[in-house]
């Protein structure tokens, strides 16, 4: 009797095990959280990103041109000079010197001059008359003109020595920032070969970088119908970038590499780029309109392309195989497989699979990332 008792508590346990289990299988997975937002579908640019390399708009290194020690600097290094400003004085003293010997001599053969056209014309006369023969008039007459041929070589050497007195005042040819001095006051430096001072033209200022050559029959279409707008930031500065315009294409591609080398301007009115600085370079082509765009984080990489995970009406998740058309930082434009509207997985996806339930988890709500909005200068 107490054996039936224990096989019947032992069935009914057994029967009330598989009731659960049953019960358990009928209700199917727990919900999968996911974060979830709408794919949306806006203007979006149609750009081309590099990285580029800051150089002056002008650099040029001051060399005096003429030798002699110097007297004076007149800046200081790093300054910022303007078209003009005087940099530099070199002893002006031997060229003083030597204007005034050239003044000398130039009123010396003047007078000379003067009194070899009178006798000029005293023969021209003399020669009418009959007074002095042929030879003597040519005699005289040559001397007269050798002596303007003197004058006017005294003349080039006055207009020299006052040149050379004004090279002794060397000033800025551009606008720009001084570099570090080379040489200091009491150097002596040589004609056209002693580099004194680098200045860098760095308002307006230039990024050159260089595309794949894939690119460069849109960027000759989009630039024949106007300047395109060219975006440039140091890293970490993405929100604030600089805006300039494309105004070199390189007339032949590398072709070691396949790049095309351009370069963009800016007024820099900042000094915000650098010379030599290292950027991230976006090159605006034109707008898409009505591009369907969604978060980048969305968007999955498989072994046969790129795929999303979209949310329907019931709850359950829906693998789709997406074409990415671009992907402009925290943005993705879908040319296919997503449309406006559909709601997309943004995280959880790594416990997703097809039709499986979601519940979506509460986020505080967030416009969608924008492009960063250049700073125009």
């Amino acid at each position: 009797m107490k054996i039936n008792t224990i096989f019947f508590l032992a069935l009914i346990i057994i029967s009330l095990t598989g009731c659960d289990k049953a019960v358990t299988a009928s209700k199917g997975p727990p919900p999968v959280p996911v974060t979830v937002q709408k794919a949306i579908a806006k203007s979006m640019p149609v750009e081309i990103t590099a990285f580029g390399t800051v150089e002056a708009f002008n650099s040029l290194s001051i060399m005096p041109q003429v030798p002699g020690r110097i007297l004076k600097i007149h800046f200081k290094e790093g300054q910022y000079v303007k078209k003009g400003d005087l940099l530099i004085t070199i002893d002006p003293e031997p060229y003083k010197e030597k204007l005034t010997q050239a003044e000398a001599v130039l009123a010396k053969d003047k007078a000379n001059l003067a009194y070899a056209k009178e006798e000029a014309q005293r023969y021209t006369f003399l020669l009418e008359k009959g007074a002095v023969s042929r030879s003597e008039y040519d005699k005289n007459t040559s001397g007269y003109r050798a002596q303007e041929e003197l004058v006017k070589s005294d003349v080039a050497l006055v207009k020299q020595a006052k040149l050379n007195l004004n090279y002794c005042s060397v000033r800025s040819p551009i606008e720009g920032k001084t570099g570090g001095l080379i040489l200091k006051e009491g150097s002596v430096v040589e004609e056209n070969k002693t580099k004194v001072v680098t200045i860098n033209q760095i308002q307006p200022i230039l990024v050159r970088f260089s595309v794949p050559e894939k690119y460069l029959n849109e960027i000759k279409r989009y630039s024949d119908s106007g300047s395109l707008k060219v975006l440039s930031y140091p890293p970490k500065y993405e929100n604030t970038p600089h805006e300039g315009k494309l105004t070199f294409i390189s007339n032949s591609v590398d072709q070691s590499s396949g790049m095309i080398e351009l370069k963009a301007e800016y007024e820099n009115k900042d000094a915000f780029l650098w010379p030599g600085q290292f950027v991230n370079v976006i090159v605006y082509l034109t707008i898409q309109q009505n591009a369907v765009v969604v978060p980048s984080s969305c968007v999955q990489a498989g072994l046969k392309g790129n795929y999303a995970f979209v949310v329907k009406p019931d709850m359950t998740a829906e693998l789709r195989n997406v074409v990415v058309d671009r992907v402009q930082r925290d943005e993705t434009v879908i040319a296919s497989g997503i449309a406006p509207d559909d709601t997309v997985v943004t995280d959880g996806q790594i416990k997703l699979k097809n039709g499986l339930t979601v519940k979506i988890n509460e986020v505080p709500a967030q416009a969608p990332l924008q492009s960063p909005k250049p700073k125009k200068l």
